[in-house]
């Protein structure tokens, strides 16, 4: 009743989709594509996560809530104006009874956790594009300074300063992939694919990151070809994931071991090939790896913990928009490798 904003009396001895019908955005939510409720009692399947809409009626006597304000549609028995909006998850379940088959219909109401999951959205993309232009001003100035325009350095000026230009470009990238997840989840995610060699794109990439590997006390093997064939591609985006599987590369394999790039093609595909020597996978954890924010286990080398559990969501994200692919193989302590398989144009 307090779901469905229905006062207890009328509520019972209604059918189901009568009763759901009465303050959904249209017609019932369980009937859209042949009534699920029916499919459920004739085929005894189950069926989840089936995500409903209502108007946040509140029951006689009770404050309306404050939740996201949709218009009033002309069809419904209450006054005009703009009202809140309920979000509920139903399941339905078929269990036999003595009397006959039955369905267990139970609905979650998911308003807060969606407007938790908005609000979290937002956020992200506020202090992403917030923390964007003083990074770019940073690395400029750094890059100006290290050609020597504000003077000569000595050597050992340079290397701060290579230093912390490696900072900035570690930062910027991490506020990379926040942009990218935020606008992911708000729809506005799009590539700017051109036809690209991989190569040098590659190359590139793995050159930023050689001062990184050798802080760790990672060595840095790279097995590239001069060219490879044709991709249809965003070059950036394919950078973003050469950077994010080598960093986390780097970042799991103990001083004293070695990360390996290397690319190659089939006669319809490019391959990318990030191997390690580092802690490895537990094939429980393989399933999970590119869930965003998973993390295996505690998981520290060099006495922390590593990373936001964001890069290997960002590669797979980035992927599905090219129609390519990304495969693991990892055992314990026996190191890892990822190979990216991008069609060939």
């Amino acid at each position: 009743a307090r779901l469905l904003g229905i006062p207890r009396d009328e509520l019972l001895g209604n059918g189901a989709c009568a009763a759901l019908e009465r303050h959904s955005l249209g017609e019932c939510p369980l009937c859209g594509q042949g009534c699920l409720l029916a499919r459920a009692l004739r085929d005894q399947q189950s069926f989840d996560h089936i995500e409903c809409e209502f108007l946040a009626v509140p029951l006689p006597g009770e404050r309306p809530e404050r939740h996201e304000l949709v218009e009033r549609g002309p069809d419904t028995n209450t006054s005009g104006g703009r009202v809140p909006k309920r979000f509920v998850d139903f399941s339905l379940t078929p269990i036999l009874r003595p009397e006959g088959p039955r369905v267990l219909l139970v609905g979650r109401d998911m308003t807060a956790l969606r407007e938790m999951d908005q609000m979290k959205a937002n956020f992200l993309s506020m202090v992403s594009h917030e923390l964007r232009a003083p990074l770019q001003t940073i690395s400029g100035y750094l890059d100006l300074t290290l050609t020597g325009m504000a003077g000569a350095l000595t050597t050992e000026q340079g290397e701060f300063l290579r230093r912390a230009r490696a900072g900035s470009e570690h930062l910027s990238a991490l506020v990379d992939d926040l942009l990218l997840i935020s606008r992911r989840d708000a729809g506005q995610f799009a590539l700017s694919r051109q036809k690209i060699d991989l190569a040098p794109v590659i190359r590139e990439t793995v050159e930023e990151l050689e001062l990184f590997a050798d802080d760790a006390g990672v060595r840095l093997e790279v097995d590239l070809p001069l060219s490879l064939p044709l991709v249809l591609a965003d070059g950036p985006r394919i950078a973003q994931v050469a950077r994010n599987l080598v960093t986390n590369a780097v970042k799991f394999t103990p001083a004293g071991g070695r990360v390996m790039v290397s690319a190659s093609a089939t006669h319809d595909a490019v391959l990318l090939r990030v191997a390690d020597t580092g802690v490895g996978i537990p094939a429980e954890h393989l399933p999970k790896i590119f869930d965003r924010f998973y993390q295996v286990g505690n998981t520290t080398i060099r006495g922390r913990a590593q990373g936001q559990g964001l890069g290997l969501a960002i590669v797979q994200i980035i992927l599905d928009g090219h129609g390519g692919a990304i495969t693991v193989e990892s055992e314990p302590q026996a190191g890892s490798a990822f190979i990216v398989t991008l069609p060939r144009l």
